[in-house]
């Protein structure tokens, strides 16, 4: 009887059975993708970067709107075009990571976790060499009136990170024009000419093991001028800050070498009336470069006092550190100039827990 009673019911459509297994199978795919980044992690910790990547990729294919996994799988991929950043693996990681990145940054998180993953995002940007991926993806912040001027300040030092330097100056002088009263947009503006000048004069490395330089000193001077007046103007919208008083310094110091003798020196040791201008066109030049290094000085002598003057009106809080070292750098040496603001942050030591 019972089984011609169940013989009566009908017989179950193929549709109505599928839809009855979707969320069974869900479920499923959600813990095998759990296991998968589970395994993923332990694999990251013993080393095996690539076998996390790989783990954290098929987790993402079961389960690509997990936010945990979206961001071990960047992490992990970071990492990987970190061990090999010129290897064609390693710029495949890259855009993994940046695909699982943007993946994250639409996903439900927190704040504090968009900040992150965008800070990985630019790392990334920067590292292989993505500017144009960079400019894509900032295009919406930049184009509107007035433009986001963070999105200005990274595009700007991920260009100037892979060389573009003429791309870096025109996003920071699009910064000056939005907020023409900030006065780090005119610094780090200024740290372009800098860092031009400095890698001309090769100030990073020491005076015997440098070579000649190559910038014409015409073109150095107007170089340090421009990079001078830049700082001058943050300078007076911010009085007390340090930083523009530094790179005001390390300009002066890079000037200084601009200053060459405007006459050929005589070959004739007895042609005494050329031998006699040649001199006074030295002393003239000479002048000059005493002037600018005594400036410089006296520049980073009043912004080691202004970082003293903020450390001692913070007592009782831990001092941040300051953007340079507290002794005066030698005459001719200035030193490494800190980071311009925006710079992308380091790599994570392992990912993240599911």
């Amino acid at each position: 009887m019972a089984i011609m009673l169940l013989s009566r019911w009908p017989r179950p459509d193929a549709g109505w059975v599928a839809l009855l297994l979707l969320p069974l199978l869900g479920a499923c795919e959600t813990l095998k993708a759990r296991s998968m980044a589970q395994d993923g992690v332990d694999k990251y910790r013993n080393g095996d970067i690539k076998g996390a990547a790989e783990l954290f990729e098929k987790a993402a294919r079961l389960e690509p709107n997990m936010p945990v996994i979206q961001l071990n799988r960047g992490y992990t991929h970071l990492s990987l075009f970190q061990l090999s950043p010129k290897s064609k693996e390693g710029m495949e990681a890259a855009t993994v990571a940046i695909d699982a990145f943007k993946t994250y940054l639409k996903l439900n998180i927190t704040p504090e976790q968009r900040q992150k993953a965008r800070d990985y995002l630019l790392q990334t940007f920067a590292d292989a060499h993505r500017y144009e991926e960079a400019v894509e993806f900032f295009k919406p912040q930049v184009d509107k009136d007035p433009p986001d001027l963070e999105a200005l300040t990274i595009l700007a030092n991920i260009a100037r990170s892979v060389g573009k330097i003429s791309e870096a100056r025109m996003w920071m002088e699009k910064r000056i024009r939005a907020n023409p009263k900030d006065p780090d947009a005119y610094v780090a503006l200024a740290t372009l000419d800098w860092d031009q000048l400095c890698n001309d004069s090769q100030c990073r490395i020491p005076p015997e093991r440098r070579s000649p330089m190559v910038l014409p000193p015409e073109q150095r001077l107007e170089m340090a001028n421009h990079g001078i007046e830049l700082c001058k103007k943050a300078a007076e919208l911010a009085p007390h800050a340090p930083t523009p008083l530094i790179y005001w310094n390390l300009l002066l110091r890079e000037r200084q070498y601009a200053y060459v003798p405007s006459i050929p020196q005589p070959t004739n040791p007895r042609d005494t009336k050329a031998q006699q201008q040649y001199q006074e066109e030295l002393e003239r030049v000479n002048k000059l470069k005493a002037e600018d290094l005594a400036a410089a000085s006296e520049l980073l002598k009043k912004a080691l006092e202004m970082q003293k003057a903020a450390t001692g009106a913070d007592a009782g809080k831990p001092p941040s550190p300051p953007h340079e070292p507290a002794k005066e750098p030698p005459q001719e040496q200035p030193r490494q100039a800190p980071a311009a603001p925006g710079s992308p942050a380091a790599a994570p030591e392992k990912p993240e827990k599911n």
